[in-house]
């Protein structure tokens, strides 16, 4: 899968002024072969623990709006923390979650 420069671009603008643990969807409106649409979603706050715990309402949503428009939904995105550069356990498992479903 390719992302598009423009779409980088946005990405890399966007989550270095937002706290970590926020995140997005992404989409893609040429059969998943180029990722190039993106939304953000500051997710739902929790006070008692640094992750990120998307909107799923809003969300879902989005993969409405994106099918309405010809985009398919293709993944989402978070950012961690400055000093964390590779995937949490959390992430890992709730990867595999999505994947089983």
């Amino acid at each position: 899968m390719r992302i598009t420069d423009t779409l980088l671009s946005n990405l890399l603008s966007v989550f270095p002024v937002v706290p970590p643990e926020a995140g997005g969807i992404l989409g893609s409106d040429d059969g998943g072969k180029t990722v190039t649409h993106f939304v953000f979603d500051a997710g739902k706050p929790l006070l008692d623990c640094a992750i990120y715990m998307p909107d799923i309402p809003f969300l879902n949503e989005v993969i409405r709006d994106f099918a309405a428009q010809g985009v398919q939904f293709c993944g989402m995105v978070h950012s961690h923390p400055s000093a964390e550069d590779t995937l949490s356990k959390d992430d890992e498992a709730y990867i595999q979650q999505i994947m089983n479903a």
